[in-house]
């Protein structure tokens, strides 16, 4: 795969198409906004859930606190 730099030409494209971008979605800005908050918050919720299950198995299991470990979520 041959990598390039980026001439003056190919960063005058990259501009015009964010650009089109840009017209186009400032009328549904606020959906566009919302879309964007959605994927933050799903991209969060699914790096907890690791940090979760290795609290649940590192520290409740390892304590030997099997009541707690059962009522977690």
């Amino acid at each position: 795969m041959k990598t390039t730099t980026p001439t003056p030409k190919n960063r005058h494209h990259v501009w015009l198409l964010i650009k089109r971008f840009t017209t186009y979605y400032s009328a549904h800005r606020g959906l566009f906004l919302l879309d964007i908050s959605c994927a933050i918050v799903i991209s969060i919720i699914n790096l907890a859930v690791p940090f979760l299950s290795r609290y649940m198995l590192n520290d409740l299991l390892a304590q030997k606190t099997f009541q707690q470990f059962f009522s977690l979520p």
